[in-house]
């Protein structure tokens, strides 16, 4: 064997050599800690008998007033806003089947004529095809189509 290769192993060895003594060193030196007894805290606090009678409780302070009772209502509905009690502030009083909101009908009405018109036009455009296929559905269906009053 060459001189490098004996110097390697033999270094290898001595290390090991060398960890495995200092490891029962340490594992046998004694551990010693400096522990210290636990402190009772004793804590002290001042007492008062208990007086019965009539006490008055002051508080200030700043924010809002809520109300005990709170009503939330949500809905949803398209037009324009006519009336609103109040501009629908909160805290609003309202007694019992008092209008709150009413918004103009004429938006809504339009738009329900209008897909009311694109029904009658969708059946129309399909009756020529039933009048070929069957002549009593085709009679059932001008029937219903003419009774629409739009």
């Amino acid at each position: 064997m060459k001189k490098g290769k004996v110097l390697r192993i033999t270094s290898v060895v001595v290390i090991v050599f060398l960890g495995v003594v200092a490891m029962t060193f340490l594992g046998n030196a004694q551990k010693s800690s400096e522990k210290r007894p636990p402190k009772n805290d004793v804590r002290t606090v001042e007492v008062q008998g208990v007086k019965f009678g009539n006490m008055t409780l002051q508080v200030e302070g700043n924010g809002l007033i809520e109300s005990q009772k709170t009503l939330e209502i949500t809905a949803e509905a398209t037009g324009k806003v006519v009336f609103a009690k109040n501009n629908l502030k909160n805290g609003t009083f309202v007694k019992q089947g008092e209008t709150i909101l009413k918004i103009d009908p004429r938006e809504v009405r339009n738009d329900l004529f209008s897909l009311r018109s694109d029904f009658l036009n969708s059946v129309a455009s399909i009756l020529p095809e039933m009048k070929i296929e069957d002549k009593t559905i085709y009679n059932k269906w001008l029937a219903y189509f003419r009774s629409i009053n739009i």
